[in-house]
C-alpha cells in the first residue's frame, strides 16, 4: 500500500468514527435546537398555526351568532321563523291583520312571498315588532299583497287569502316564508320553479292544519281570490310602490317604498314617534321602580334582529 493510499484509508476511518459518535445524524442547519426541545425554525410556525386555529374558531363563532353569509342567514331565518310561529299571539289574529284594532299605529306591509328581502324582514324584524309592539297593543300589522315576481307569487298570494278565509293567514304566511328559507332563498334566489305551485301550496296548507282542508284546496285550485290580489296590487301601485317589501304607516308610505328600515332601532324610533304624535308624550312622573336599564333586553324579542336588511338595496323591484 502506498503512502497516499494509507492516508486515504486513515481519513475514511476517522470519518466513520465521527459518524458513529454522532449517532448517525446530520446536524440541523443553523446549529440545532433551542432549549426546551423545540426547533427554533418550527416553533414560530407552530405558534402561527395555533393562532390561526383560534382565529378560525372565533370567526366561526361569530358567523353562527350573527347569521354569517347568506347560507348562515337562511339557517338563522328558519330558526327565527319557527320561534315566531310558536309565539304567534293567535288571540290577536283577524284574517290578514295581526294586532288590536285599537292600536294607535297601523303598519301595512306589502310583500311578495318569493321575495328574499321580504323573507329577511319577516324573519329578522317582524318578530321583534310583534313581541314589543303588537302584543303590547301599540301596533297592528296588516299584510298586503304585492306579487311582482311571477305566476307563483300570484298563486301564493291567492292561497294566503284562502288561508285567511279560515283565519289561518299568519300561520300560512309563516309556512310560505319557511319554505323559502329552508330552500336557501337568501343564499341562492330562485323563483317560479314549482316551490309554490298548487300542489305545494295545498301541502303547506295541510301542514298548517286548515279547519277545512277541502275548501282550502278548492280555493287554491280555482284561484278564488285572484281579483283580491289584483286589487291589492293596484292599491300598491297607486301609492307608488314598485318593489317589495314596501310599507305604509297610518296611511302614509314609508321610505317612498324603498324597502325596510335599516335596523330594528329605526323601527322602534319611527313607531315610538308615531305613538307620541297620536297619544302625546308618555307620563314621565318618577316612580320608585328600580332602574333596570342595565338588565338587558329580552332575548326572545331581541334574537331575531341580529341580521337586518339595508334600506334602498333591500327591495325587490317589479320587473
Amino acid at each position: 500500500m502506498s503512502n497516499r493510499q494509507a492516508r486515504r484509508e486513515q481519513s475514511r476511518a476517522k470519518r466513520a468514527q465521527r459518524a458513529r459518535s454522532d449517532g448517525g445524524r446530520r446536524p440541523s442547519p443553523g446549529g440545532g435546537r433551542r432549549p426546551g426541545g423545540s426547533s427554533w425554525i418550527t416553533q414560530p410556525f407552530t405558534l402561527i398555526a395555533a393562532g390561526l386555529v383560534v382565529g378560525l374558531a372565533f370567526v366561526l363563532g361569530f358567523v353562527l351568532a350573527t347569521g354569517g353569509d347568506d347560507g348562515g342567514r337562511d339557517a338563522f331565518a328558519v330558526a327565527s321563523l319557527e320561534a315566531a310561529r310558536a309565539a304567534l299571539p293567535v288571540e290577536l289574529v283577524d284574517g290578514n291583520k295581526l294586532g288590536s284594532e285599537d292600536a294607535p299605529v297601523k303598519l301595512s306591509v306589502f310583500e311578495d312571498f318569493q321575495c328574499p328581502y321580504c323573507l329577511r324582514f319577516t324573519a329578522n324584524q317582524e318578530p321583534v315588532l310583534v313581541e314589543e309592539y303588537v302584543k303590547a297593543g301599540k301596533l297592528q300589522i296588516i299584510f298586503e299583497q304585492l306579487p311582482v315576481l311571477g305566476l307563483e307569487s300570484l298563486f301564493a298570494a291567492n292561497a294566503s287569502i284562502c288561508a285567511a278565509d279560515q283565519n289561518k293567514f299568519w300561520e300560512f304566511h309563516s309556512e310560505l316564508f319557511l319554505a323559502q328559507a329552508r330552500a336557501g332563498q337568501l343564499e341562492d334566489e330562485e323563483i317560479n320553479i314549482g316551490r309554490f305551485d298548487a300542489g305545494q301550496l295545498k301541502e303547506l296548507g295541510a301542514q298548517v292544519g286548515m279547519p277545512d282542508q277541502e275548501a282550502f284546496d278548492l280555493c287554491v285550485d280555482r284561484g278564488d281570490h285572484d281579483a283580491d290580489v289584483q286589487e291589492s296590487l293596484d292599491r300598491a301601485r297607486s301609492l307608488g310602490f314598485q318593489g317589495t317589501p314596501s310599507f305604509m304607516m297610518n296611511g302614509l308610505p314609508l321610505l317612498d317604498g324603498a324597502g325596510a328600515l335599516s335596523d330594528i332601532q329605526q323601527w322602534r324610533d319611527v313607531i315610538d314617534n308615531e305613538i307620541v304624535r297620536i297619544e302625546g308624550p308618555a307620563d314621565e312622573t318618577p316612580t320608585d321602580a328600580p332602574d333596570d336599564s342595565d338588565a338587558g333586553e329580552s332575548p326572545t324579542a331581541e334574537s331575531p334582529a341580529t341580521e337586518v336588511p339595508t334600506q334602498a338595496a333591500d327591495a325587490t323591484e317589479a320587473p
